[in-house]
């Protein structure tokens, strides 16, 4: 078979560009390793935390970063806590990161961890002395957040470490509502077997229920049958207790 080769012309244009090329990505590698040679220890502190990397963390505190510093997706505990990365909140926490520190809206680590369900990291905080009740300025609490987000499990870890079901926030929402809004049938039925209160009324004269049947109608395709679950749980008479029967039985 005979080969076709390149016209001589065409074939110097190509080394020409390939050398250029060349030259070129040398050069962005260059920069790129004098960039990261040039990070302050602020911005090595942020790049190890997205990078989930404690070791990078601790050395970047070390040489001077704040590690209750910022960026834009909020302060660097919150941010770790988001992403679940306990080893990185451990070491935040460890060079002097504050488990309470909120943003302007009162948002906390713990909050973070509560929305997305990393319950090992809640409980560190928790550990670290976290205040697992802390509000947002809406007067939005952990719990309540747990559950607009339908976090079952960090729901049952807060009330067991004492959240109140039936309290409301600003606006005479409930950690029910939340949830029974949202048709997280699941975590509905968690806060009513430890007591919420499903006749309590928001400010605006809703129920769990009415929110929930809202939503539905609204949404009718939408996770429907977590919504028909969620209504019937609402919906179910009160339990009544059984007196004990006292005296003599005939």
């Amino acid at each position: 078979m005979t080969s076709v080769s390149a016209p001589p012309g065409l074939s110097c244009i190509i080394g020409e560009f390939m050398k250029k090329y060349a030259i070129i990505v040398s050069t962005l590698f260059s920069l790129s390793g004098v960039s990261a040679q040039n990070q302050s220890p602020q911005e090595k502190l942020e790049a190890a935390i997205y990078a989930d990397n404690p070791t990078e963390i601790k050395a970047a505190v070390k040489a001077g970063a704040n590690p209750n510093g910022a960026t834009y997706g909020g302060h660097y505990l919150g941010v770790a806590a988001t992403r679940g990365a306990l080893k990185s909140v451990r070491a935040l926490v460890e060079t002097g990161a504050d488990v309470n520190r909120s943003t302007s809206g009162g948002w906390t680590a713990a909050m973070a961890a509560a929305d997305n369900g990393h319950l090992e990291v809640l409980k560190y905080l928790a550990a670290q002395k976290a205040d697992l009740k802390a509000r947002t300025r809406m007067g939005r609490s952990v719990l309540m957040r747990a559950a607009y987000h339908g976090q079952t499990a960090v729901v049952q870890y807060l009330i067991s470490r004492g959240a109140e079901v039936k309290e409301a926030d600003s606006s005479g929402v409930t950690a029910l509502m939340l949830a029974a809004q949202q048709g997280y049938d699941k975590t509905v039925k968690a806060l009513l077997d430890a007591g919420a209160d499903k006749n309590a009324q928001s400010g605006k004269q809703k129920t769990a229920l009415m929110l929930a049947r809202e939503t539905q109608a609204a949404n009718q395709t939408y996770r429907a049958d977590d919504f028909k679950r969620t209504i019937a749980l609402l919906s179910a008479p009160e339990k009544k207790a059984l007196g004990k029967l006292i005296g003599k039985v005939f």
